[in-house]
């Protein structure tokens, strides 16, 4: 299924993060955000909904990537993630690189530690089918 339709349901914020929140997230969090998440937030700062019928979503603002990565200490807990949004619930989702390639995780919201991380997929689209199987 096509990115756009596992989208369909979001609940979109109106406008998109200006280009230099954008990069402020890189040099705050001294990670650089992915380029599928360079785009969304471009078009749309934040959003959520169910995830092609399956998952709910929560992308984060840029100011809440910011805000949350530094009030949950993701640095010291989780090095080299970046967290982005959630489920919602108890889950939160992060990316990191492992060497040239990403890797979307899911991490729980309490006990969050660099060992609590499970692998849901390597790219953006896959990431979205992994959550609207769920």
């Amino acid at each position: 299924m096509a990115t756009v339709d596992l989208l369909s349901d979001f609940r979109w914020a109106q406008a998109g993060a200006p280009e230099e929140a954008i990069r402020r997230v890189t040099e705050v969090l001294a990670r650089p955000l992915p380029a599928a998440q360079v785009e969304i937030l471009g078009s749309h700062d934040g959003g959520e909904g169910f995830v092609g019928g399956g998952g709910y979503l929560q992308l984060w603002s840029v100011a809440e990537i910011v805000e949350y990565n530094q009030m949950l200490d993701v640095d010291r807990l989780i090095p080299g993630v970046l967290l982005f949004g959630s489920n919602g619930a108890d889950d939160l989702y992060g990316v990191r690189r492992s060497g040239e390639h990403l890797e979307y995780d899911a991490y729980p919201a309490v006990g969050l530690d660099k060992d609590s991380g499970e692998r849901l997929a390597a790219t953006w689209a896959e990431f979205l089918e992994a959550l609207a199987k769920s």
